[in-house]
């Protein structure tokens, strides 16, 4: 939780972010962060 926190107050300057909440910017960094480790220990099988 603490790197999403230090997420959104790196990201937050940046003028697209400067018009969502802070829990939208939060919860999409979430997201992403979860799909990162998502990936990372299951990645897709290519036949």
């Amino acid at each position: 939780m603490l790197g999403v926190a230090l997420g959104v107050y790196v990201l937050r300057p940046l003028v697209p972010l400067l018009w969502v909440p802070g829990w939208v910017v939060g919860g999409l960094l979430l997201w992403a962060v979860i799909e990162l480790l998502r990936w990372a220990w299951w990645p897709k099988r290519w036949r």
